[in-house]
């Protein structure tokens, strides 16, 4: 077994045995119940349109000592189509934000608006709006808050923050893959879009209890054979929709693929042998299960 993967599986054993419960949801801009960060003073992202010009912050949202996102606001005059973008990027597959699954477009939400799990959708013919991480958000490039480009189609602006006005990130976060989400949100402002490139990062708040997960075999599910040399099989009581992910319990994520229907099977044959956690997220819950590659 890998050195690395002994230390996680022994950390594992520490951690799993009891899993906190946390608030399955948490209003934007409302700080009840979360732990709650004011920027004094704000943080504000400038960059003008001389080249190349990046200006870039980070936000520990839990204060573990590593950073969960990024925060750029981004111009390129030195080729054509020139771009003018404000940014926003998970650094790890431990905190996602909420985004559109087939446009890199991250979604505002006002004011009281509930972040949780499972929200309404825009529209039932749209792509649907999905919790995006560092490996599953938009996959073709940076997702952004705003862009503003001047090609040979004219000017065009495209985001959900244009007009100045505050609104609200929705972020989750979590300890580890068999951990609950924290859900939170970032107060943000892009107060220009074009020249400079003005992005505010106000303040921001984490719900202080976790969504728990419930063990995916007390919940119907079959998972088999374990432990696997190759092939583990995946089998719901009842036909869902949704994610796999397994990883290791120090959190990093070596597979993840969606989910549709009562049964897949995943090939595991390119993971260490040790211990993992099958995460389950669909549209009936949260499920997770430790299983086993010899």
């Amino acid at each position: 077994m890998h050195r690395s993967l002994l230390a996680c599986g022994v950390l594992g054993a520490m951690l799993l045995g009891s899993q906190p419960v946390y608030a399955q949801y948490i209003l934007a801009g409302r700080a009840a119940g979360a732990t709650y960060v004011d920027l004094v003073p704000d943080k504000v992202l400038v960059a003008r349109k001389t080249g190349v010009s990046n200006a870039l912050d980070s936000l520990d949202l839990d204060a573990d000592g590593r950073f969960d996102l990024r925060l750029a606001a981004y111009t390129n005059t030195s080729n054509f189509p020139s771009e003018a973008e404000t940014r926003v990027l998970p650094l790890h597959d431990n905190v996602a934000i909420y985004s559109a699954s087939q446009a890199p477009y991250i979604v505002a939400f006002a004011s009281n608006d509930s972040i949780q799990q499972r929200m309404a959708q825009p529209s039932p013919t749209a792509p649907p709006n999905v919790w995006g991480s560092r490996s599953t958000i938009y996959p073709y490039g940076s997702s952004f808050l705003t862009r503003f480009g001047n090609n040979p189609a004219g000017i065009q602006s495209f985001g959900y923050w244009l007009g100045g006005q505050e609104h609200y990130l929705a972020v989750r976060l979590r300890t580890g893959l068999a951990a609950g989400w924290r859900y939170g949100w970032v107060r943000l402002q892009v107060t220009n879009t074009a020249d400079p490139v003005s992005l505010t990062i106000k303040d921001y708040a984490l719900g202080s209890s976790v969504l728990a997960q419930q063990p995916a075999r007390a919940a119907g599910w079959q998972i088999y054979p374990v432990p696997t040399t190759q092939l583990l099989t995946v089998q719901a009581a009842i036909a869902t929709t949704g994610r796999l992910t397994i990883g290791d319990v120090c959190g990093r994520v070596h597979l993840s693929t969606s989910f549709t229907g009562t049964s897949q099977q995943l090939d595991l044959s390119a993971l260490a042998a040790g211990l993992y956690t099958l995460r389950l997220e669909t549209s009936t819950g949260n499920f997770t299960q430790r299983i086993a590659k010899q």
